[in-house]
């Protein structure tokens, strides 16, 4: 989910990553589209895409990035 910006600066790709992961957990926290009871992997990766928050990200890209943030006493199905 890494954004380079123009000027090179890896402290700005960074933060772009940083806000790309926070707006990944905010979207899974959202009510899923119409329809589906729950977000899929494929489902937060063309939302990401949609909403221009990345240009492109794979799956697994989305499932690495959900792991490191859910925490470890969390309870419940995984997404996917």
């Amino acid at each position: 989910m890494a954004t380079t910006f123009s000027d090179g600066n890896s402290n700005c790709r960074w933060e772009g990553v940083l806000i790309a992961a926070q707006q990944l957990v905010s979207l899974c926290c959202s009510t899923p589209p119409e329809g589906r009871s729950r977000w899929t992997l494929q489902l937060l990766v063309d939302e990401l895409c949609r909403l221009q928050v990345v240009t492109s990200v794979c799956r697994e890209t989305v499932r690495m990035c959900l792991k490191k943030t859910r925490p470890a006493n969390a309870t419940g199905g995984a997404v996917g």
